[in-house]
């Protein structure tokens, strides 16, 4: 009987405490030998309630209320913070929809409060100044009358002040606000311990994103570390890079007996020097050109060089797909197939059907998402600026071979098209006198197509070496 009432009156204290003090999850992320990582974003999922958040860099610390506070305000009645992080002093902004006392109190990550405004508003939006002294997460409390909201502050930088708050003034009416976001890292939902939760950290390593999941049951505040081991070394057996005629020097990437260049080729010249004309303008089947992209070296840096078919083949004869084509590629390196490109497609989706000519393949593996890099592919091909990038916003399974690819774009009939939405490739296989086979993928396809085009567009090379290599 002692037991159990001792058991009891252990967890009204613990409710209790929770409902008086916010409970804040802090994500970190760490290397084997315990250096820092950043976390790029982090996913929240609660296993029993069916709900997840999503937090991005620098956001990673969340803060919920208390299952006995106030989360279902009644329109208007809000808080909100910004900027949040910030650097010393960050902006309070309180919506109340009448006539009400407010109390606002600062604590810092040790629970001291250092920092307090107490006073009446009136309907409508109130603006407060919040200045800080130190580096830390500190927590904000605001009561509305009998109502109570608690959100976090990042300050990301030590103040030379004092800590305090102090009122700006009254804004505007409560009916201008009614659009406002909810705050930065603060989650809508209630605390309830013991709830399964599952972790997903995002971290971006040898320029790839890779993740870990961590599922518990939480039952408060708690940093939560996610350790990750170096990436796997999937470069070729002796051939870790390869450095072409102009002093590119490329990596490389085995995917099952094949060994790939694991960028773009950015080459000018062949291999013994002869050089390719810069076009723009010319439209012709049988003459080699090369193309940067909007003649613009820093997308050229990224992304590669595009090529005519010609130019990729130093000529315009088609050859069986049995016959080793070097082209523009390195010594000992060669423009692949056509039957080259369904070797490396089958090794990474073993449900695909490459000879499929028109439509996308793949889809049921994400064959797309394993051959893409996550980074710079647009949410959409009009999105300006790029970020967060369409493979980003579900990094999971994203390039796994480590083919690394990116959206470089095309030249097509004297115009440029795609870059950050999507990107092609020539194979060294001939349709007819005119077409050649091809590789496209776009940013919102989980699958790769396979169609001729005409030789005189502007496409990106990828090379495979003569050899094969077993791992």
């Amino acid at each position: 009987m002692k037991k159990g009432l001792l058991l009891s009156l252990f967890f009204s204290i613990f409710s209790l405490l929770l409902a008086q003090s916010p409970v804040v999850l802090t994500f970190t992320a760490e290397k084997e030998n315990f250096e820092w990582l950043r976390l790029d974003s982090v996913k929240i999922e609660n296993l029993d309630a069916g709900w997840s958040e999503m937090l991005y860099y620098p956001d990673t610390v969340l803060v919920f209320n208390s299952a006995s506070q106030i989360n279902d305000f009644v329109k208007g009645e809000r808080v909100q913070v910004y900027p949040n992080p910030f650097s010393e002093e960050t902006t309070v902004q309180v919506i109340s929809d009448m006539n009400r006392n407010v109390n606002l109190q600062l604590f810092d990550i040790s629970g001291n409060r250092v920092a307090m405004w107490q006073g009446n508003i009136g309907a409508g939006v109130y603006k407060f100044k919040v200045s800080v002294q130190s580096s830390q997460i500190y927590v904000l409390h605001c009561r509305l009358g009998d109502r109570l909201v608690t959100t976090k502050l990042n300050n990301l930088s030590s103040g030379k002040g004092v800590n305090r708050i102090e009122p700006i003034g009254h804004v505007s009416a409560f009916s201008d606000n009614s659009a406002m976001p909810r705050m930065k890292g603060v989650s809508p939902y209630s605390f309830i311990p013991g709830e399964n939760y599952r972790f997903t950290g995002f971290a971006v390593q040898a320029l790839e994103v890779n993740w870990l999941t961590i599922t518990q049951e939480q039952f408060g505040s708690e940093t939560i570390i996610f350790t990750f081991p170096e990436p796997l070394d999937k470069s070729c057996v002796g051939v870790p890079t390869v450095t072409d005629y102009d002093g590119n020097v490329y990596n490389t990437v085995q995917i099952g007996k094949q060994c790939w260049l694991r960028e773009n080729l950015k080459s000018t010249h062949y291999s013994d020097g002869v050089p390719l004309p810069l076009n723009d303008t010319v439209h012709d089947h049988d003459i080699p050109f090369y193309f940067k992209y909007e003649q613009s070296d820093s997308i050229a840096q990224i992304f590669g060089m595009l090529y005519t078919w010609a130019a990729a083949m130093r000529g315009n004869v088609g050859y069986p797909d049995s016959v080793l084509v070097q082209g523009i590629c390195p010594d000992g390196w060669h423009v692949p197939s056509d039957a080259e490109w369904c070797e490396m497609e089958y090794v990474l989706a073993p449900n695909s059907h490459c000879t499929d000519q028109v439509s996308y393949y793949g889809n049921s593996d994400s064959l797309a998402k394993k051959l893409c890099a996550a980074r710079l592919w647009a949410t959409d091909q009009y999105s300006r600026p790029v970020t967060p990038g369409y493979w980003s916003i579900d990094s999971i399974g994203c390039n796994a071979s480590r083919f690394s690819m990116l959206p470089a774009g095309y030249y097509e009939h004297g115009a440029y098209f795609g870059v950050n939405w999507g990107t092609c490739f020539w194979t060294s296989t001939e349709y007819d006198v005119n077409d050649a086979y091809r590789r496209y993928i776009q940013y919102n396809n989980a699958g790769v197509n396979r169609m001729k085009k005409e030789k005189c567009h502007g496409f990106s090379v990828r090379c495979v070496k003569d050899v094969y290599h077993e791992k």
